[in-house]
């Protein structure tokens, strides 16, 4: 699946697979419980589909300045991905004081990087 940034059909699918596979509502919709479910906080060390989703986001986003200063998305929470978040954290810090600038992608942090948040 691309990340495109449009919840079509295939989105939809994706959710109510994830939603069945959790004991969820099926119902297609990312409401509360479901956001409960899918946020899994990622840090430096972590690997994996979380981390790749950080990734991706700067880069759908062009929050990173090019692939050289965010490096690749390789599902890798190594030093650069961790400036990154870092700096959005900076960046959001602004308008919304509780988020932490910590370097972990963590509930707010989420919250910030999907709701678009300090996107150009």
């Amino acid at each position: 699946m691309v990340v495109d940034g449009i919840f079509g059909p295939a989105t939809e699918s994706a959710l109510r697979r994830f939603q069945r596979a959790h004991g969820l509502l099926a119902d297609g919709v990312a409401g509360p419980r479901t956001w409960r479910a899918l946020i899994v906080t990622v840090r430096r060390g972590d690997r994996g589909d979380a981390v790749r989703a950080v990734q991706e986001e700067f880069q759908c986003r062009s929050l990173c300045g090019g692939a050289s200063e965010c490096g690749t998305v390789d599902g890798v929470f190594g030093p650069c991905t961790e400036e990154a978040v870092r700096r959005f954290q900076t960046a959001v810090r602004v308008d919304v004081p509780s988020v932490a600038v910590d370097g972990v992608s963590g509930p707010i942090t989420w919250q910030a990087l999907v709701g678009g948040m300090a996107s150009p």
